[in-house]
């Protein structure tokens, strides 16, 4: 049983799953989306989950291993003021409307956003990255997302780094690695040892 963000489902998951099941042809994966943190920390130590994707670097009562670091940029439409960019200054988030997503889903974003002192135009909360770039796409807003979905969808839209890096953090997250089934085991090992 294995949870994970919709970043890690669309960009790596299925090159993990493929691998992992040439690998361990008899293992069944049960494979979840959930976006927020706390909920995937929930899920795993009480045992809804086996293991599972989060978007931190550190979390009390389960083990987290840190895969790496994920830049964010912000997304726009191509008809967007900030379109032909290079860089989208942080000092002007608040300047464009915002598309964002429930704060438990990206803490790391809003505490971000709120040590900087941005206040954010945000006109609409959509807590799907899909539904989020389609409403990107269609020029409502811009949003902030990890660079790896948002050069990986599937939606007419720019990727523009900030000029003050903002990262997701990637780790998986196991309820105890020396306590857990082998299945969970071998998953965290396999990934560990991927290049992603």
């Amino acid at each position: 049983r294995l949870i994970s963000f919709n970043s890690v489902i669309v960009c790596w998951m299925p090159e993990i799953l493929r691998s992992f099941s040439k690998k361990f042809p008899g293992i069944e994966i049960e494979l979840s989306s959930c976006e927020g943190p706390e909920e995937g920390i929930r899920l795993i130590k009480e045992g809804e989950a086996d293991c599972g994707f989060l978007a931190i670097d550190k979390a009390d009562g389960i083990g987290i291993f840190h895969i790496k670091d994920e830049e964010d940029v912000a997304v726009v439409a191509y008809d967007h003021p900030m379109a032909d960019k290079k860089i989208f200054p942080i000092k002007e988030l608040g300047d464009h409307p915002f598309i964002g997503y429930p704060e438990d889903e990206a803490p790391i974003f809003y505490e971000f956003i709120r040590n900087h002192g941005i206040k954010l135009n945000q006109i609409m909360t959509v807590d799907n990255d899909y539904g989020n770039l389609s409403m990107v796409s269609q020029n409502m807003g811009f949003g902030v997302y990890p660079k790896m979905i948002a050069e990986n969808g599937r939606f007419p839209v720019k990727a523009i780094s900030l000029d003050e890096p903002t990262y997701t953090p990637i780790s998986i997250g196991i309820r105890s690695y020396e306590k857990g089934s082998l299945a969970a085991r071998a998953f965290v090992d396999h990934v560990l040892g991927m290049k992603l």
